[in-house]
């Protein structure tokens, strides 16, 4: 991926922003919300089972940085049993997403608060995407970033 994949144009005055920018630095237009605004890039930062489940609690950061913080780090409760180990890179839908006609919001799942879910293909229009299965993306995509409208195509 190349470097202008982090950054978003503005409309009016075709400044390059940068992805974690809400509005452009020279005319304060704002950053388009797109159908992905509330999905997004996170990075794992620890995986622990859940006792007596099938479920994991992850630590996830949203933070490009890939550092934990209060703000910007999300506890998320799934059966994903494809990410296992911290530094993987997922995609997650905040509070607020609509998937598959269900609003996301925080809950306690098995016990364990969850603020997020993580999202397979199918959940997020993809085609392609299998159910069930979480999104795991490359390093070429940034942490905190929206989440790719469609598939990403692999190239060996």
């Amino acid at each position: 991926m190349s470097d202008e994949e982090h950054y978003w144009e503005c409309s009016q005055c075709q400044l390059e922003n940068n992805e974690s920018e809400a509005e452009c630095a020279s005319c304060g237009e704002a950053k388009p919300k797109g159908r992905m605004a509330l999905f997004r890039v996170g990075l794992v930062l620890s995986v622990a089972a859940i006792p007596k489940t099938q479920l994991r609690q992850l630590k996830v950061t949203l933070r490009e940085d890939g550092k934990e913080d209060d703000a910007d780090t999300l506890s998320v409760v799934t059966n994903a049993r494809n990410v296992e180990t911290a530094g993987t890179r997922v995609v997650v839908a905040l509070a607020g997403a609509e998937v598959n006609g269900t609003v996301v919001g925080r809950a306690v799942v098995g016990g364990r608060r969850s603020d997020a879910m993580l999202c397979d293909g199918a959940s997020l229009g993809w085609r392609g995407g299998s159910v069930g299965v979480a999104v795991v993306l490359g390093a070429g995509f940034a942490v905190g970033s929206e989440a790719p409208e469609e598939k990403p195509q692999w190239s060996r």
